[in-house]
């Protein structure tokens, strides 16, 4: 019978940073879709590609509360249409809320490469406190 676990050691993380130039940020999945269709973790790392301003919006169905673990970013909310509307910078221990739909982008800070993870959870029915899921 095989694991239901996953465990990623920080020598295969870092070790998956190597690539080109255009391969300047990666997202390793940690966890799966196991209890809904949005719901997941995983760890980003992001070297500074310096265009932050300008990148693509991100905007997504799915809320994300972010973790730093070490180095350092900068993060915009806005929108094309908007602009900057806000802006702020997140550290080793920092953790940040975006909530769904809502459109952001991020750049490392420096030479030295951010970690963090991502949270993507469920849906929660809050006169219950358990997640919906889907069947």
């Amino acid at each position: 019978m095989g694991s239901n676990y996953l465990l990623f050691r920080r020598d295969d993380i870092m070790s998956g940073l190597s690539g080109t130039d255009a391969d300047l940020q990666r997202r390793v999945r940690l966890i799966g879709k196991q209890n809904a269709d949005t719901a997941f973790a995983a760890i980003f790392t992001r070297r500074r590609r310096g265009d932050l301003d300008t990148q693509k919006w991100a905007h997504h169905d799915e809320e994300e509360v972010e973790f730093i673990v070490t180095g350092r970013m900068i993060v915009q909310i806005g929108s094309p249409e908007e602009g900057v509307v806000s802006q702020f910078e997140a550290g080793p221990g920092d953790l940040f809320y975006i909530p769904a739909g809502m459109k952001h982008r991020a750049d490392a800070i420096g030479d030295e490469v951010c970690v963090g993870l991502v949270f993507c959870p469920a849906a929660y029915d809050l006169d219950t406190g358990q997640p919906f899921f889907l069947s």
